[in-house]
C-alpha cells in the first residue's frame, strides 16, 4: 500500500509543480515577446519601488522632521471641569442631603442627571456641555450665575411627599437633625396641614440639607489632592474666606478684584502658551448662605508632537521612479540606438552591416526584419554587378564571335566578287567556307533572341506524357556517331520499368542536347561519357557524366550563368555564347524541376530532376 501510496502522491506533485511552473514559463515567454508588456510592468515595478522608495524616507527623516507644541489649555480646562464638579456635588448635597432613596422626586432627577466622575471624562468634556454658573467660565455663564443661583433655592424649596417611614427621627442622612423649612411661607405651609386620623401624615421634603463643615473641608482637601489643582477657597459675599485648602494662604479677597481676575483668566483661556496663574470664580449658595467657590492655580505645560509636512519622500519617490525605469529601459534605448545606427550604415551603401538580434520581441523582430532586408538588397546588388559584368562580357565575346566569322564571310565573298581563285573548285570551297560562318551567325544570334525571349517573357510550355526512357535513348542514338568522331564512347544506363513526366518534349530535347553537346565539346579525347536516368521517389532524375578539368569549384556555381563560357580561349569551334546552360536552367525551372552541377574527382555530373506524371 505504501509504494502505490507514494506513486500518487508524486503523481500528485508533478501535476501541481507542473501546473505551477508550465504557466510561469508561458508567462514568461509571452512577456519576453512583448515589448508592450514589458514596459507595463517596468512601469508598474517603478512605481512599487517608488512609493516604498518614499515611504522609507519618510521613516528615516521622522526623527528631525518631528516637532513639539507646548500647550497649558488641558490643564485649565481640567481644572475648570473638576471645580464645576465640586460645585454641583455641593449643591446636590444640599438638595438631596445624600440620601436621594427617601424622596422619589429627587432620586428620579439624580438618576437621570450625569455627573463625570474621571479625568479622562473631565478632559473629553466640551466646553458646550457645561452646565456650571462660575464667572471664569465665559461671560456668558458669568450672566447666567445669578439665574443658576436663584433657581437652585426654588427648586429645593418645593414640597415633595414623602413616605411616612422616610424621616423617623428628623434626622438626615448626616445624622444630624433635620433642619426646618427655609421660606417665609414654610411654616404657613406646615401649621395648615394637620394629620388625617387613621392615615400616616406626609413629612414634605425640606428646601435644602446643611452640610457638615468637616465634610465641606474634606471635599476642599479632596479635590486639591488632585494632579494640578493648586488652592481651592470658598468666601462670603464680602471676600471672607470661609474654607480653604492646605497651603492657602489667602484669608480675604476684594470681590471686585476677584471677578476681575475671573474675567482676564477667561481672556486669556485660549492662548496655549500662557503659564500664568489663572482664577475660576463660581457662585454657590451654601447652607443658606450666598457664597462663591475660588480656585487659584498655575497651570501645567502639556507637550504634544507632530511631523511637520515636507516634499522628501516625494521627491525620494519620484528621483527612485526615474533613475529605475531609467536603468531598466536602458538596454532597450541602446537596441534602439543600435537599429538607428544601422539604418544609417545600410543607408550610406555598407549592406554587409547587420544589426545584432538581442531580444525575442518586436525590437529583436524589428531588427531581423532589417537584417534580411540588408541581406536581400546586398544580393540584389551582387546580382545586379554581376548581371552588369555579364553583359559586358557578352558584348565583348558577341562581339569577337560576330567578327571573326563575319571577317571571314566578307574576305571570302571578296575574293569570289574578284574572282580571285584559282578553278572552280576553289570558288566553291570558298563559298562553302562562307556559309558555314554565316550559319554560325545566325545559330549565335537565334541563342540571343531565344534567351531574351525566355526571360521576358518566360518559355510557352505544350507538356504532354512522355517516357523518358525513350526519349534519351533516341537522343544517345543520334550522339553515338558525334561521340565516336571525337573518340568518345557513350555508355547508356536505363531503369527496367518506364517513366513517365508531363513535359514540353521540343524544349526538353533542347536542355538534353545542349548537356550532350558540352559533354563531347569539353570532355578530353579519348574518355567516356554517361547517361543515368533513375527513379527517385516520386521525381526522375537524369544525369550526363563527362570528364572535365575544373580548376575551382567555385566555377560550377557559375556555369549556369548567362554569357559565361568554360572555354577561356573562346574558340569559334568550340566555344559557344555562353547563353546554351542559361537557356537549359530557364526550361527546366519552366517544368518546375531543377538543373545542377555536381564536381566528383575528374568527373562532372549535371543533374536534372523532374517531376513524374
Amino acid at each position: 500500500m505504501k509504494p502505490n501510496r507514494s506513486r500518487k502522491f508524486g503523481k500528485i506533485w508533478g501535476l501541481l509543480v507542473r501546473g505551477i511552473v508550465r504557466p510561469v514559463i508561458l508567462c514568461k515567454q509571452n512577456v519576453m515577446r512583448s515589448l508592450r508588456m514589458q514596459l507595463i510592468l517596468a512601469f508598474a515595478l517603478c512605481i512599487g519601488v517608488a512609493a516604498a522608495a518614499g515611504g522609507l524616507v519618510s521613516e528615516l527623516t521622522k526623527s528631525w522632521r518631528t516637532a513639539s507644541s507646548i500647550s497649558y489649555i488641558q490643564d485649565k480646562e481640567i481644572t475648570a471641569n473638576q471645580v464645576r464638579r465640586l460645585v454641583e456635588r455641593l449643591e446636590q448635597i444640599q438638595k438631596y442631603g445624600g440620601d436621594a432613596d427617601r424622596y422619589p422626586a429627587a432620586k428620579e432627577e439624580s438618576a437621570l442627571k450625569h455627573l463625570p466622575s474621571t479625568d479622562q471624562e473631565l478632559q473629553s468634556q466640551k466646553e458646550t456641555d457645561d452646565t456650571g454658573t462660575g464667572i471664569g467660565s465665559g461671560p456668558d455663564r458669568q450672566a447666567d450665575s445669578g439665574s443658576s443661583a436663584s433657581s437652585t433655592a426654588p427648586k429645593s424649596a418645593a414640597p415633595s411627599p414623602m413616605p411616612e417611614s422616610a424621616v423617623p427621627d428628623g434626622t438626615g442622612t448626616n445624622g444630624k437633625a433635620a433642619p426646618e423649612p427655609a421660606g417665609p411661607g414654610a411654616a404657613e405651609a406646615d401649621s395648615k396641614k394637620t394629620p388625617t386620623p387613621g392615615k400616616a401624615a406626609e413629612q414634605p421634603a425640606p428646601s435644602f440639607f446643611p452640610v457638615n463643615p468637616a465634610d465641606i473641608q474634606s471635599l476642599l482637601d479632596d479635590e486639591a489632592d488632585r494632579p494640578g489643582r493648586k488652592s481651592l477657597y470658598i468666601i462670603d459675599a464680602a471676600g471672607k474666606v470661609l474654607y480653604r485648602t492646605k497651603g492657602s494662604g489667602e484669608s480675604r479677597f476684594d470681590i471686585p478684584q476677584l471677578v476681575g481676575s475671573a474675567m482676564d483668566s477667561e481672556g486669556t483661556f485660549r492662548e496655549s502658551h500662557e503659564n500664568r496663574e489663572f482664577t475660576f470664580m463660581y457662585p454657590i449658595l451654601l447652607n443658606g448662605t450666598q457664597s462663591y467657590l475660588v480656585a487659584k492655580a498655575v497651570p501645567e505645560a502639556q507637550i504634544s508632537y507632530y511631523e511637520q509636512d515636507t516634499s522628501l519622500p516625494l521627491i525620494a519617490g519620484i528621483a527612485t521612479f526615474l533613475g529605475l525605469f531609467y536603468w531598466i529601459t536602458r538596454r532597450k534605448m541602446q537596441l534602439i540606438e543600435e537599429m538607428a545606427q544601422g539604418l544609417v550604415q545600410m543607408s550610406q551603401g555598407n549592406l554587409a552591416h547587420r544589426v545584432p538580434e538581442r531580444s525575442h520581441d518586436e525590437l529583436g523582430v524589428l531588427a531581423g526584419h532589417m537584417n534580411s532586408m540588408a541581406f536581400d538588397l546586398q544580393h540584389s546588388l551582387e546580382e545586379e554587378r554581376k548581371s552588369q559584368r555579364l553583359k559586358n562580357e557578352l558584348i565583348t565575346n558577341v562581339s569577337h564571335d560576330l567578327r571573326t566569322p563575319l571577317t571571314l564571310i566578307i574576305g571570302y565573298l571578296r575574293l569570289l566578287k574578284d574572282k580571285d581563285y584559282k578553278d572552280e573548285e576553289q570558288a566553291a570551297n570558298y563559298m562553302q567556307i562562307a556559309y558555314g560562318r554565316a550559319e554560325k551567325l545566325k545559330i549565335l544570334i537565334d541563342e540571343l533572341f531565344e534567351f531574351s525571349r525566355m526571360t521576358n517573357e518566360g518559355v510557352p510550355l505544350a507538356k504532354q506524357s512522355v517516357c523518358v526512357n525513350d526519349l534519351i535513348y533516341q537522343l544517345s542514338e543520334e550522339y553515338i556517331t558525334i561521340a565516336e568522331q571525337n573518340g568518345l564512347t557513350l555508355r547508356l544506363v536505363l531503369p527496367p520499368m518506364r517513366l513517365f513526366v508531363s513535359m514540353d518534349p521540343d524544349q526538353m530535347i533542347r536542355v538534353f542536347e545542349n548537356l550532350l553537346t558540352n559533354a563531347v565539346k569539353y570532355s578530353p579525347k579519348p574518355s567516356t561519357i554517361e547517361v543515368i536516368v533513375q527513379e527517385e521517389g516520386r521525381d526522375v532524375k537524369v544525369t550526363v557524366i563527362n570528364e572535365g578539368d575544373l580548376s575551382e569549384t567555385a566555377e560550377l556555381d557559375r556555369l549556369f550563368d548567362r554569357f559565361y563560357r568554360m572555354d577561356a580561349a573562346r574558340s569559334s569551334d568550340t566555344g559557344g555564347s555562353g547563353l546554351g546552360l542559361a537557356i537549359a536552367r530557364s526550361i527546366v525551372e519552366a517544368h518546375d524541376g531543377r538543373i545542377w552541377a555536381e564536381s566528383r574527382g575528374k568527373s562532372i555530373m549535371f543533374h536534372v530532376k523532374l517531376r513524374r506524371y
